[in-house]
């Protein structure tokens, strides 16, 4: 059963990832999306990690619910190198941060952040 559910997510990857493709070919240079963690924005022209959080439906949220399995979510998050929130969105919504402090140094990612 485990490889049948590993399957459709991989399938629904790559439907994603074509898509996100798309969206740029279209000129769309900025494509919002939801995943269990709240909503998110990317630029299109980003290879890495908005990409990734497109296509994979969000990113390395498990291993953020493994930091609070451990520690808890109490207080503030410092989320240093935030690009445009794909882990402060989640922890605040999903995780249950009271308050987070987002450092971004790309002007771009901190548009997107802060529109988030």
């Amino acid at each position: 059963m485990k490889f049948l559910l590993n399957y459709h997510g991989q399938r629904r990857a790559i439907r994603r990832a074509y898509a996100f493709g798309v969206f740029a070919r279209l000129g769309a240079s900025i494509i919002g999306f939801g995943t269990p963690g709240g909503t998110h924005l990317a630029r299109s022209d980003d290879p890495s990690i908005g990409r990734t959080a497109f296509v994979w439906e969000g990113f390395d949220e498990d291993k953020l619910a493994r930091v609070v399995e451990q520690v808890g979510a109490h207080g503030t998050l410092i989320d240093v190198g935030a690009n445009a929130g794909v882990t402060t969105v989640p922890a605040l919504c999903r995780f249950g941060f009271e308050k987070a402090i987002a450092i971004e140094p790309s002007p771009d990612n901190l548009r997107l952040l802060r529109a988030v």
